[in-house]
C-alpha cells in the first residue's frame, strides 16, 4: 500500500510527453527518431496510465507500457483499458529500482513525468540508468522535473507545512489543516522581506491546486527540485546526451543562431542553467538521446520542411492573429496566409511541404511555436475532420463519458470538458455501428437532441478532435 493508494493522484494527460512531439524536436536536431505511429513507448511512474491510453487510442499500431508502484492506480488503468477495448497498452505494478535492472525493452520513447523530483535519491539515480538501458539506439527520452531556482520557494513553503502539521492526522484532516495554514500565510504583510513575499505568492498558488495534488506534492516525504545541470550530469554518467526541451517556450535556447558557433554539450547546459537562475525557472521537460547521437545545434532545414503544423488561431483584424493569450501582428502576406489557413483547418494539420515556403518563413513558423501560437508535429493528425459513413469516436472518450466524467482526453492530446448533456449523449452513440439515419433515430430516442441535427453534431465532435479515421 502506497500513499497514492490511500489518496489517488488526479488523472491527466501531458502534451509535452507525446512521442510525436519528442520526435519533432529530435528531427529538428538532425536526428532520425523512430516513427511515433509504430513506436514502442514506456511511461515510468505513470499512475493509472490515462496518458498512455490516450496515446494508444491515437496510435493503434504503436505499443505502450505504463508502470507504477501503486496497485490501485494500475488496477484502475487496466479496468479503463478493458472497458474501452484498448489492447495496445500494458499496465504493470512495478518498482523503479526493479525496473532499472529487470524490465525488458527496448523502447523508442521513454517518459518519466512528474517523478524525478519526488522520489528518494536512490530511486532518482536509477531513472537515467533505466532509460539508458532500455532506450532504442535512435530513441528519445523525456524527464520532467521541478527546476531550480523556482523550486526553492516551494521547498520553503513545504517546510512550513510539514513543520506545522501533525504527521499522524488522517489525510482529509491533514489536507484541511494545510489549506487553512496556506490561506493564513498567503496574506501579504507590509513589512515582508522579499523572501517572505515570494513564499506568500507560492502559498497562494498552492491553494488553487487540487487537494490530492497538495496532499502528495506539498505534504509528501520527498521533494528535491533539480537544476538542469544536475539532471544533465546524472544522465551523462548513464550514457545519455541532453537534446532540448519538450515544453513550449524553451526550444530556441538549445539551437545556435546567426553566426554563433554551435555550443559544446557541457557549455550549452551551463548556459541554460544560468538562464534558469536569471529567469526563476520552475519546471523543465528535458529530452535526452544516447550520447553517441551527437545532435546538431542548428535547425535542420529539410527536417523542418517535412513537419506538419497546427494552430487554433483567429484573425481579429487583417494581419492580427490571436491564439489563447498571445497576440501578434503579421505584415508578411505569405506568412499571414499560412496562419489564416491554419486557423481555418484547426485542429487539423497542414504539411509544411505542401506550402512551398522558404527557409525564413519556416523559421518564422518555428518561432511562433516557441511563442505558443502554433504546434509542429512529426506525423499527420491521428484523427479525422471528415466523418465517415459510420462515425467512430475515440473509445477512451466513450468510456470516460460512460463513467460520468466531464473531462475527456481528445485525439490531439488535450483535455476537453464535455458539460453539455446533448454532446455526451451523442458521443456515446458514436461506436462505429450506426450510419447517419440510425444516429438520428437513436439520438432522438435519448431525448437530448434538442433539435440539433446529426450533421451539425458530427461537425462539432470532429472539430473537437474526437473522431477516428476509418482504418483500411
Amino acid at each position: 500500500m502506497t500513499p497514492y493508494d490511500t489518496v489517488p493522484y488526479p488523472s491527466a494527460i501531458f502534451r509535452q510527453a507525446q512521442p510525436e512531439r519528442m520526435a519533432m524536436v529530435a528531427r529538428l536536431h538532425g536526428l532520425n527518431p523512430p516513427d511515433p505511429a509504430t513506436a514502442r513507448y514506456l511511461e515510468i511512474g505513470g499512475g493509472d496510465g490515462l496518458h498512455a491510453m490516450a496515446l494508444a487510442v491515437a496510435f493503434p499500431d504503436a505499443s505502450f507500457v505504463n508502470f507504477d508502484l501503486a496497485p490501485s492506480a494500475i488496477a484502475r488503468g487496466q479496468r479503463w483499458a478493458d472497458a474501452a477495448g484498448i489492447t495496445n497498452v500494458r499496465h504493470l505494478v512495478l518498482d523503479i529500482l526493479k525496473a532499472a535492472d529487470q524490465l525488458e525493452g527496448p523502447f523508442d520513447y521513454i517518459v518519466a513525468h512528474g517523478v524525478y523530483a519526488w522520489v528518494p535519491e536512490v530511486v532518482r539515480a536509477a531513472i537515467p540508468r533505466l532509460i539508458a538501458r532500455l532506450l532504442s539506439p535512435d530513441g528519445v527520452a523525456m524527464i520532467s522535473y521541478n527546476a531550480l531556482p523556482g523550486g526553492y520557494s516551494r521547498m520553503a513553503v513545504r517546510g512550513l507545512l510539514r513543520s506545522h502539521l501533525d504527521p499522524d492526522l488522517p489525510p482529509a484532516e491533514a489536507l484541511a489543516a494545510a489549506r487553512a495554514l496556506l490561506a493564513e500565510f498567503a496574506v501579504p504583510q507590509a513589512q515582508d522581506e522579499p523572501i517572505i513575499a515570494a513564499m506568500r505568492r507560492e502559498a497562494e498558488a498552492m491553494q488553487s491546486r487540487p487537494g490530492e495534488v497538495v496532499f502528495h506534492d506539498e505534504m509528501g516525504d520527498c521533494y528535491a527540485p533539480q537544476s538542469i545541470g544536475d539532471v544533465a550530469r546524472a544522465c551523462a554518467e548513464a550514457g545519455l546526451c541532453y537534446l532540448n526541451e519538450s515544453g513550449k517556450g524553451l526550444l530556441r535556447q538549445s539551437f545556435a543562431w546567426d553566426d554563433a558557433p554551435e555550443p559544446e554539450p557541457a557549455a550549452l547546459v551551463q548556459q541554460l542553467e544560468a538562464l534558469d537562475f536569471a529567469q526563476g525557472r520552475y519546471f523543465r521537460s528535458s529530452l535526452f538521446v544516447h550520447a553517441d547521437r551527437a545532435p546538431a545545434r542548428r535547425i535542420d532545414a529539410v527536417a523542418l520542411g517535412g513537419l506538419w503544423a497546427s494552430g487554433h488561431l483567429r484573425e481579429e483584424a487583417p494581419g492580427e492573429f490571436v491564439a489563447g493569450d498571445t497576440r501578434i501582428e503579421v505584415a508578411d502576406a505569405a506568412l499571414a496566409g499560412v496562419l489564416r489557413a491554419l486557423g481555418r483547418e484547426a485542429p487539423g494539420r497542414i504539411a509544411l511541404a505542401d506550402l512551398s515556403l522558404g527557409y525564413e518563413h519556416l523559421l518564422a513558423l518555428f518561432r511562433l511555436v516557441d511563442e505558443r501560437m502554433l504546434d509542429l508535429h512529426a506525423v499527420p493528425a491521428p484523427f479525422t475532420l471528415t466523418p465517415g459513413e459510420r462515425p467512430l469516436a475515440s473509445p477512451l472518450i466513450r468510456m470516460q463519458i460512460a463513467e460520468g466524467r466531464r473531462v475527456v482526453a481528445t485525439l490531439d492530446h488535450r483535455s476537453a470538458e464535455i458539460a453539455d448533456p446533448r454532446a455526451r449523449a451523442f458521443l456515446a452513440l458514436l461506436d462505429g455501428s450506426r450510419d447517419r439515419d440510425a444516429l438520428a433515430r437513436d439520438f432522438a430516442a435519448t431525448g437530448q437532441d434538442g433539435g440539433v441535427t446529426v450533421d451539425a453534431a458530427l461537425a462539432m465532435v470532429a472539430r473537437g478532435a474526437m473522431l477516428l479515421a476509418e482504418r483500411r
